[in-house]
């Protein structure tokens, strides 16, 4: 029974704090190690140590659901920008917000939240297109990714049939927010 629990790490993460710390953390390094945020690795971690509900509509998020999104990762400078939110996280410590914005101005679309994220914690890393800050309550996370990443990492839209307008001159923004114990 004890192998089988080291050996799930879902089920480790659910029962071991120091783990989803050591999870965290070991992504956090990769991330910086790499100058990069894999969106695979954090779709990973995210889904052995957040163990959270989602709501995804291919649609687009009601209203209601986007500005709600956005509030739990405190980006609700968003709301009125142009981004489209499809997905959206939610987890006792781990929240996400998921969407695409228009290539031509991304990092502006994106920039007073960046300002905001870089004036709360310590930068461990930031790129053009990917930043994590470390905080008191623990990190916050945004990355811009072109749309076939978003395509190997995420089967959420309909990326060459009836949504291939949607995406087209589009990149993929993530925002996080990890908080509480780990």
């Amino acid at each position: 029974m004890v192998l089988a629990v080291l050996l799930m790490p879902k089920i480790r993460a659910t029962l071991d704090p120091a783990y989803r710390k050591t999870r965290i953390e070991t992504f956090v390094q990769h991330a910086i190690g790499n100058h990069a945020i894999d969106p695979q690795e954090f779709w990973e971690t995210r889904d052995i140590v957040g163990r959270g509900s989602i709501t995804a509509d291919s649609a687009g998020l009601s209203l209601y659901e986007k500005t709600n999104a956005l509030s739990m990762v405190d980006a609700q400078m968003l709301d009125s920008k142009d981004i489209f939110v499809f997905f959206s996280y939610t987890s006792p410590m781990w929240y996400s917000v998921e969407g695409l914005v228009p290539a031509k101005n991304a990092n502006e679309i994106t920039q007073t939240y960046v300002d905001n994220m870089l004036a709360s914690g310590d930068v461990v890393l930031n790129t053009e297109r990917d930043i994590i800050v470390k905080t008191d309550a623990g990190y916050t996370i945004l990355f811009l990714k072109p749309i076939d990443q978003m395509q190997k990492t995420n089967g959420f839209l309909d990326y060459n049939g009836a949504q291939k307008e949607l995406v087209k001159d589009k990149v993929w923004v993530s925002i996080s927010r990890i908080t509480g114990k780990f």
